[in-house]
Order: C-alpha cells, then structure tokens, then sequence
C-alpha cells in the first residue's frame, strides 16, 4: 500500500509508467498494433512538418505549414531529430516521455500544492494517464499532450504565486502560458481566469496594469502568428478548421456536457448533496432551464467532422429537438456541478477556465471531444482536489471511470 511512510518518487513514478510501458512492449517499440484512425494527423500534417523543419533549420518558414496548430511542438522535435535521427519510431518517444513527465508532474502537483493523500494523488494521476484523448496520443507525433505539460507547469507555478504572492512565480508561470499558445494557439483561454485574478488582486492600480502588461507580453508571440497568418490557422487550414456560419453555442453546449459526464465520477458526491436544499431549488431550476432551452433551439447534432465519444453515446437515445436526451442530462449535470462548486470560496478561476475552454471552441468548425478532456479533467480533479475530502464511494467511482478508459482504450485503440 501507497503510505506517505514509505512514498518514495521512484517508487510512484514506476508504478505511473507501468501502463505507458505495456503499450510499449505491445506496439514493439511503438512501430506497430495501435489503430491509426484516430492518429491521421500524424502521417499526414504532423510528421511532415517536423521533416521539412529539421531541413529548413535554423530559417524556417513559418506563414504557411502542414500544421493547424502553432509552430512550437514541431519546431522542438525538429531540434530533437538532429539528435536522434528522423524515424517516426524514435521520434514518437519524444510524445512518450512528454506524455509520462506530465502524469508524474500531475502527482507532484496533488501532493505539494494540495496536500492530497498519496493514494488520492495516485490514483488521480492515473485517471488522467488513461484518459482516452490523452494516453493514446503519447504513442504517435501529434501535438496535443506537450501544452498539457506546459499548462501542469503553469498551475504550478501559479499556485505557488497564488499562496506565496512571489512577483517571480507570477511570471514563471506566464512563461508557460506563452509555451502553451505557442503548441497550440487554443490555449490562449488560459489568460482569461488569470485576467480576472488579476483584476481582483488587492494591489495598487499601478501593480495590476503592469500584471495586464505582462499577461499581454506572454500572449503576444501567438497574436504575432494570428496576424502572420491573417486568421486563427496557417492559411493552409482555414477553410477546414474555421467556423464559417454564424457562431453558435454548440461548442459551448458540448463543452458543459462533457463536464457533466465526468462529474458523475470526479467530483466528491456531497458537491451535489450540498446543492439539495430548499434556498439553492431557484439557482437550480433557473440553470437547468437555461441550458435545456438553449439545447432545445440550438440543437447538439453531429456534423460529419465532429468526433468524441459522447457523441456515440448519445446516438442510441432518443431526441427533443433534434438533441439526445443525453446531451439534455449532461448538460444539467453539468450545470449543477458548476453551480455547486460557484458557491466555493476561489473557485472563480477554474469556472473561469473552463469558460474561456469552451469560448475558446466556437470559431472551431469541428468539435472534437479531445479538444475538452485534458483541461476539464484537470480543473475537476484540481477542484476535487481543493474543496473535498474523498470518502470510499468516491474511490470506487473513480476507479470506475478507469475501467471505462482502460475499455475504451482496448476496443477503439489496439487493432
């Protein structure tokens, strides 16, 4: 058993590897027996890039490239090939060992920032290590786990600052907020809560306008790339990925549904238990009301680019207004998580965060569930993690929840 007596790093940090290493064994060095549909980036956009990187090196053109995504994750293993070599074999360790340095940084995290037991920690890290959107990318070139890393270096550094009030910690983590608009340009939501920190802070007006200042300095190398590209994607990518009828709340919608789901498994049961009372029945009819109705004349349907789980799982149910019942449930859950852990005293900024995820979707042609699930995974277990004392049946659905990855991992994954 896991005891802080005899918690060793070594000692969790094998045990954290254990899965990454089987998937390992089993691909024979990540060369093959993964399913690669759910990898078609990578041959395709990804590689292709980090190719033609290592050659241009070190004047890269960077206005128009095989990539949705901004340049930073190519550019770094373009850097590593050198090194290394160019085999998409070696290269794919690269991913691995980002993927891995953020689970054993996740743990860290829980149990010097959060004080969490190490068993709570673990068994956390480990949640988010399988989760299906997450784990699955560590075998194969695609861009969506290095900004985790970045985004576990920022809460870090940001909870320090937070609790220690160090101006240093502050721009550290800001640091990795610019990191993380540089992998991926989405990841700019980040500068919303901490705007809002910001504008809270009980500080001299000239402290927080030089804090604004250093919030636009950190987000301003990606905006340079927006105006390079004359959009939110290299040119080569708008006509795919960006919206072109009117903004809808769809994105948003699907974004609350996805909370809901995992606020079935996450969150200490008693956020909900603490909401039945007889004062809180308005805040909650007034919610579900709002996100049923908006469900009701913005209907969830599947567009042909559109991809994640829930999507699948809301096929067989039946429709009001052309939306799954489902989407109807979870979106209420959701709803009523959020209200519930709102009346939490420094929830603020995870609400906030998530917010700016979903806001940070809707120019988004495409809603890919693996877009949400890293950052609201995250900002569930933070705030679980903050506000609650896990009891057994918290455990057990936990657990549950991993044998639902694990699952999913086996069936859609392994060929």
């Amino acid at each position: 058993m896991l005891t802080k007596n005899n918690y060793t790093p070594l000692y969790v940090g094998v045990l954290l590897f254990v899965p990454f290493l089987s998937v390992y064994i089993f691909t024979t060095g990540l060369t093959n027996g993964l399913d690669p549909i759910f990898s078609i980036d990578e041959p395709t956009h990804h590689y292709p890039t980090i190719l033609a990187f290592a050659k241009q090196m070190p004047f890269l053109y960077l206005k128009d490239y095989s990539s949705a995504t901004t340049p930073l994750f190519h550019i770094l293993v373009a850097a590593i090939s050198k090194v290394i070599g160019t085999d998409i074999e070696t290269l794919r360790l690269v991913n691995f060992f980002i993927t891995y340095a953020s689970v054993v940084l996740l743990f860290n995290i829980l149990i010097r920032r959060f004080r969490l037991s190490v068993q709570s920690s673990f068994l956390f890290a480990l949640l988010f290590a399988l989760s299906p959107y997450y784990f699955r990318e560590a075998f194969v070139l695609l861009t969506d786990n290095l900004p985790v890393l970045w985004l576990l270096c920022f809460f870090n550094f940001y909870l320090r600052y937070k609790q220690e009030g160090k101006e240093r910690l502050f721009l550290i983590s800001l640091l990795f907020v610019m990191l993380m608009g540089l992998t991926r340009q989405t990841y700019l939501f980040v500068c919303l809560p901490i705007l809002a920190d910001i504008l809270k802070e009980d500080v001299p007006v000239k402290q927080k306008a030089l804090h604004c200042f250093f919030l636009f300095l950190a987000a301003a190398p990606t905006l340079y790339f927006f105006v390079l590209w004359q959009g939110l994607t290299p040119p080569s990518f708008t006509e795919w990925h960006t919206r072109k009828t009117s903004l809808s709340p769809k994105a948003i919608l699907y974004g609350l549904s996805t909370v809901g789901f995992y606020s079935i498994f996450i969150p200490g049961i008693n956020i909900f238990a603490s909401l039945c009372r007889k004062e809180n029945a308005l805040i909650i009819f007034s919610g579900l009301l709002l996100v049923w109705g908006v469900t009701f004349f913005f209907p969830l349907i599947k567009g042909p680019k559109d991809f994640g789980f829930l999507w699948y799982m809301a096929e067989p149910f039946s429709k009001v207004a052309d939306s799954a019942i489902l989407f109807y449930i979870l979106g209420g859950l959701g709803i009523i998580y959020l209200l519930g852990i709102g009346q939490k005293k420094g929830s603020r900024f995870y609400i906030l965060f998530l917010l700016g995820l979903f806001l940070s979707e809707i120019p988004n042609d495409a809603i890919f569930q693996r877009y949400y699930d890293n950052s609201i995974l995250l900002a569930l277990i933070f705030l679980s993690a903050e506000y609650y004392v896990s009891d057994k049946i918290d455990t057990c659905r936990r657990i549950a929840l991993i044998a639902f990855f694990v699952m999913y991992f086996i069936v859609y994954t392994v060929a």
